[in-house]
């Protein structure tokens, strides 16, 4: 991350770092190929390419693009899902998408 001319942090006279993007985010899923197959749809809609590797023998599988890179790997344990439990929750992309869309898009 470079620091932006003209921008400064509230707490300093610093330039404030312009942060461009995520490298990426590992989501851990109870089912990898229901997984999958949701987000093949939903990701290429988006524009995103995919690539599948392997860590320490678990299936991975990517999207990403030059901006973002969203990761699903299989969860090792299986629990009910809890909204209010460590973890990252409801992740979402911001967009100008209706549920319409985003329904024909999946469908």
């Amino acid at each position: 991350m470079v620091p932006k001319p003209g921008i400064e942090s509230p707490e300093s006279s610093r330039p404030m770092t312009e942060v461009i993007g995520i490298d990426h985010i590992y989501i851990a899923v109870s089912d990898l190929g229901r997984a999958e197959a949701f987000y093949d749809k939903a990701m290429a809609a988006l524009g995103f390419r995919k690539n599948t590797f392997t860590i320490g023998g678990d299936p991975h599988v990517q999207y990403f693009n030059r901006h973002f890179g969203f990761v699903l790997r299989p969860a090792r344990i299986r629990i009910p899902h809890d909204s209010y439990a460590p973890g990252l929750h409801t992740p979402c992309e911001p967009g100008r998408f209706s549920r319409v869309d985003v329904g024909h898009i999946l469908h």
